[in-house]
């Protein structure tokens, strides 16, 4: 193609365009100024100052000796949209697996639990990266966080009988199934106190129990 053909149909694009483009009232075709911009933002699903009540369980996967779970009920409110604010309060319980009742026999030893039945956090999230995914016909959003804190976890089968530091974090996906319910998936560490009886001798120790963690959150007020 020459330059001149060439030319021509450069301008027979351009020409095109601006017979495409609306024209105001005045007859006369807008052009974009300096300051005009193209936006295309996504808002997150309930996105904005929110409160959400989200009753979980949790079940350890990380002890071959003990099954480990628990029951609770969290309270979260976001004062930002990417960062949430949480008190939780659980009871955990334990009992021994196979492997554990036979060492138990072998070496007459007892497992009990200590400070892991109550526990009282006060957490911290943020949610740092979201997107969507297709179950079907339907298009369901989801957002990835990552919650830490510290609180006191204590039973009445500890040393001390009282309550000690307890320590938590997890990383998890957040569904949003509509706009006031959601279900979220997470990996959680949390600390606590296991009370070992070997030959009648009680001694208290710090363990991480690592658990898989499911909680449905119902979301109170906000916009949609």
């Amino acid at each position: 193609m020459s330059k001149r053909n060439a030319r021509n149909a450069a301008g027979a694009v351009v020409l095109a365009t601006l017979l495409s483009a609306p024209a105001r009232a005045d007859g006369t075709i807008p052009f974009p100024g300096p300051g005009d911009r193209v936006e295309a933002v996504q808002r997150r699903p309930w996105a904005g100052r929110r409160l959400a009540l989200a009753p979980l369980a949790a079940g350890g996967l990380d002890d071959p000796f003990l099954w480990r779970g628990g029951v609770g009920l969290r309270a979260t409110a976001w004062p930002r949209s990417l960062l949430g604010l949480s008190l939780e309060a659980s009871l955990w319980g334990q009992t021994p697996s196979q492997a554990a009742r036979t060492a138990q026999r072998e070496l007459r030893a007892v497992l009990r639990p200590g400070g892991s039945f109550l526990s009282l956090l006060a957490q911290a999230e943020i949610a740092g990266g979201d997107g969507k995914i297709a179950f079907g016909s339907r298009i369901v959003p989801f957002e990835i966080f990552l919650r830490a804190g510290a609180g006191a976890a204590g039973a009445g089968t500890s040393g001390s009988d009282g309550f000690s530091p307890a320590f938590a974090g997890s990383l998890g996906t957040r569904w949003f199934i509509s706009e006031r319910l959601g279900l979220e998936l997470a990996l959680a560490a949390r600390s606590a106190v296991t009370q070992r009886v070997v030959g009648g001798v009680a001694a208290d120790r710090r363990d991480t129990v690592v658990a898989l963690e499911t909680a449905v959150p119902l979301r109170i007020g906000g916009a949609p």
